[in-house]
């Protein structure tokens, strides 16, 4: 079987979960014995060929807009992408390029699959929830008027999708509230982690020394990052020998530092940019647990690759983590945007140390047994065969 995969990020070119989960995914579909031929965003242009069985057309991708640099290169090469589509057996969307998807389906008689990460009404109504004085007001406005290109491109992808794949079953409970879309169009596989990749060989290292908070992702408003902040300045005025790790960078990078520097965090808050996957995982390792304060999500890799370290995660009570987090099982659930509440979860794991254990024990078995990449691959061969 040749399958033709379509991401906008690819290591070393990546910028979030996308790009790790899409490495996760080719690697698995390569070693099952599958052809892939990955076209993906990179700064230059470039096409090579690390296995037999896998090549990686890299077409020159704007770091500041990668997804829409990306359609508008898949557009300019569109006659030879058409040519490479025809020659596989199935076409396997991994980023959110609907316009591009509807001059495929026009095109190629191959089927296509798509995997959708976020949907923008469920961003869209969060955004009109949060106060402004959260994110920036230029940030607030442009995520009103980025809303309905976002809209019209997702619409777009899922109606030309032969078959849609989501992380999570509240992304379908919003895509039908959303979208004219059958119910049976849908699979759930939830994003997987390598479990036999090196990077995660730590899962037995003793971090009951440790001082450091992490937390890791694209520094934007949708994240809740300044959520934490403020949480943890609460947190910190009783344990101020306390770090918080800032993993990543974005557009709310200023503002969060302003924050900081307005609660005078400086000394307690290090912002680290952008790192490797491997560093990233080596953080969480050393710390005594992952925050993951965002406001909405499809399946955050990073809380898999916390998980699969047994390192615990402190969310909000909201849907999207109610789909991996059972409350004081295998993490723990803050009230809604309730900063008090999420220094008191902050409070507890640090105070308790076998129950931290007992929480990151039941989130490794809580990994191993849904969201293994081996065991999520087969599926994707299911659909494939169904397909065609």
């Amino acid at each position: 079987m040749k399958v033709c995969l379509f991401s906008h990020e690819y290591p070393p070119f990546t910028f979030g979960g996308v790009g790790s989960v899409c490495s996760d995914i080719v690697s698995g579909l390569v070693t099952e014995g599958i052809d892939v031929t990955l076209v993906c965003g990179g700064y230059d242009f470039s096409i090579i060929q690390p296995f037999d069985n896998l090549t990686v057309i890299r077409l020159p991708t704007n770091v500041s807009a990668p997804r829409i640099s990306f359609i508008y290169n898949c557009y300019k090469n569109q006659n030879s992408l058409i040519k490479l589509i025809e020659k596989n057996d199935v076409t396997h969307i991994w980023s959110s390029i609907g316009l591009f998807v509807n001059y495929i389906r026009k095109n190629s008689i191959k089927p296509i699959v798509c995997n959708v990460h976020a949907l923008p009404y469920p961003d869209l109504k969060v955004l009109l929830k949060t106060p402004i004085s959260t994110l920036t007001p230029e940030k607030y406005l442009g995520g009103l008027s980025e809303f309905p290109f976002a809209h019209y491109q997702m619409n777009t992808m899922l109606k030309n999708a032969d078959h849609i794949v989501v992380s999570g079953n509240h992304t379908i409970v919003d895509a039908l509230k959303t979208y004219k879309i059958p119910l049976n169009k849908f699979t759930v596989i939830p994003n997987g982690i390598d479990l036999d990749d090196p990077l995660f060989t730590f899962v037995d290292k003793n971090n009951e020394d440790s001082k450091t908070i992490v937390f890791c992702g694209r520094l934007t408003w949708i994240k809740g990052v300044a959520y934490l902040i403020k949480a943890f300045n609460i947190f910190v005025k009783e344990n101020k020998d306390y770090t918080l790790k800032i993993i990543g960078g974005g557009e709310m990078e200023a503002y969060c530092k302003r924050l900081v520097d307005q609660f005078k965090l400086n000394k307690s808050v290090i912002f680290t940019g952008l790192v490797t996957r491997k560093r990233a995982i080596e953080e969480i390792v050393n710390s005594k647990f992952l925050a993951l304060p965002s406001l909405n999500e499809n399946g955050p890799t990073v809380a898999w690759e916390a998980m699969s370290v047994k390192r615990p995660i402190i969310a909000f009570d909201l849907p999207f983590a109610k789909d991996f987090i059972k409350d004081g099982y295998n993490g723990l659930l803050a009230k809604n945007l309730d900063v008090n509440s999420y220094a008191e979860k902050m409070n507890i794991l640090i105070s308790d140390n076998n129950y931290r254990k007992q929480l990151g024990m039941n989130a490794y078995s809580y990994i191993f047994k849904f969201h293994n990449m081996k065991k999520n691959i087969k599926k994707y061969f299911e659909i494939y065969n169904d397909m065609l």
